[in-house]
């Protein structure tokens, strides 16, 4: 067997999994979102919320009938949330960012 021949396989498998790995996080997104409200608390589910809409429409409207609970994602793993928030607008601003990863 040459050389070649023994290095197919393992070389095969490692394109296989570099494809698995980028097929995967291409099911992965970072986004960020911005509130501002009143309060600290609306605020930031206004930033989440912009950031549930802006990554699919359709589980955001899942989460609005399913209770609207900042860090749920319907059929979403969320990972990384972070709000940054300080006074601004009408009274809180907040920066939130998170990655969300499509369940399969």
């Amino acid at each position: 067997m040459t050389a070649l021949k023994r290095g197919l396989p393992g070389a095969l498998g490692a394109i296989l999994a570099l494809a698995a790995a980028s097929a995967a996080e291409a099911q992965c997104t970072t986004i960020g979102g911005k509130g501002t409200a009143d309060s600290l608390a609306s605020a930031r589910f206004q930033a989440y919320e912009a950031m549930l809409q802006g990554t699919d429409l359709g589980m955001w409207a899942s989460w609005m009938v399913s209770g609207a609970k900042v860090g749920d994602a319907p059929g979403y793993a969320v990972a990384g949330l972070k709000f940054t928030c300080a006074p601004g607008g009408v009274g809180q601003e907040c920066h939130a960012r998170a990655k969300f990863c499509k369940k399969t």
